[in-house]
């Protein structure tokens, strides 16, 4: 469902900036799930400027499995990073230019 909307918005309304808050997710996709979607994001006419923010969920697993979506995404060369909270989601959102966070893991997201 997320892959379908934000692929729908992203490329019919040519929205670049996504805010997707995942700070009470409770459904953990499988690894091949997370990387299938980044794979089908990669190969979608994304705007040039496009950046996807993720909102890291409270529980450690699944803020864990945020991260690896943002891994895999970012590897497929879309613009995307996992903070901790929705104000520092939004700031790189809103940054004119911006550099895409170091994302190896929860404990390592920007602001912890």
């Amino acid at each position: 469902e997320l892959r379908r909307a934000v692929k729908s918005l992203a490329v019919g309304e040519r929205l670049a900036r996504v805010l997707i808050d995942g700070r009470d997710l409770v459904h953990l996709p499988t690894a091949a799930d997370l990387v299938g979607v980044a794979k089908s994001m990669s190969t979608t006419r994304l705007p040039v400027d496009f950046r996807a923010a993720h909102v890291c969920p409270e529980d450690p697993w699944a803020a864990m499995w945020t991260t690896h979506w943002v891994a895999a995404s970012s590897n497929r060369g879309i613009v995307t990073g996992a903070f901790h909270t929705r104000d520092e989601a939004m700031d790189w959102l809103l940054a004119p230019s911006v550099a895409v966070p170091h994302q190896s893991g929860p404990t390592d997201l920007p602001g912890h």
